[in-house]
């Protein structure tokens, strides 16, 4: 690397060598796994990283969980394909596309959710 070694750097670095178990790997695995479990995905941290890896799932899994990581690692790299373009409506909503890809609506689930008592939601909640 010739460049001065910055996060940025280093990130695009790391992708395109396809470096793994480097920054750029972990970022990409542990930011899926912890945003898509957060919104209810039922991936272990393990299958996560499996799909990152080899675009295949060992095992059973939900196909918007799949889905979900795969549109999620391919957030990332327009995030980082675009760093030093001006934040605009378009660049969002390219994003924005890009983040929900073949996956089903969860808005409407989501507003049933927020609608339901409180005590549902937190026992309802999956760890």
């Amino acid at each position: 690397m010739t460049q001065p070694r910055t996060v940025l750097n280093t990130l695009l670095h790391e992708k395109k060598r396809k470096i793994s178990g480097g920054f750029y790997h972990r970022l990409q695995v542990d930011f899926a796994y912890n945003s898509n479990h957060i919104e209810g995905s039922r991936l272990t941290h393990e299958q996560t990283r499996y799909i990152f890896e080899t675009h295949t799932v060992d095992g059973t899994a939900h196909v918007n969980d799949i889905l979900e990581a795969a549109n999620h690692f391919k957030c990332i790299d327009y995030v980082l394909g675009n760093v030093n373009e001006p934040i605009t409506e378009e660049l969002w909503e390219n994003r924005n596309k890009n983040c929900l890809c073949y996956v089903t609506d969860r808005m409407a689930f989501a507003k049933k959710r927020m609608e339901e008592p409180l005590l549902y939601r937190c026992n309802s909640h999956r760890i």
